[in-house]
């Protein structure tokens, strides 16, 4: 649970952020309590997996779980990266024919 508090403090940190000399140091302390937390629970969560695998597949079922996460955190970037994109373009539309 404290592990989530971390996570959840950091990406509060990164919403709000502003343009002044403190954004700096407010994106890497945020940053670096999410990332804090995330890295607990990808630990917690690799042991649990490599722990239920009997020992002979636990070098597969680690990598099939690294795997796994390597392509949620990727889908994910892709999808909110076009939904950034379709919304901007939106927005640039509407900008230029209002």
């Amino acid at each position: 649970m404290a592990a989530l508090a971390l996570s959840v403090t950091g990406y509060l940190m990164l919403m709000w952020l502003g343009n002044d000399a403190a954004g700096l140091a407010m994106v890497v302390a945020g940053f670096s309590l999410a990332y804090l937390g995330l890295g607990t629970i990808a630990a917690l969560g690799t042991d649990l997996v490599v722990g239920s695998a009997p020992a002979g597949k636990a070098g597969s079922a680690s990598a099939m779980f690294e795997t796994v996460q390597d392509l949620g955190a990727s889908l994910g970037i892709a999808l909110l990266g076009s939904l950034a994109t379709a919304v901007y373009r939106q927005k640039m539309q509407d900008r230029n024919t209002g």
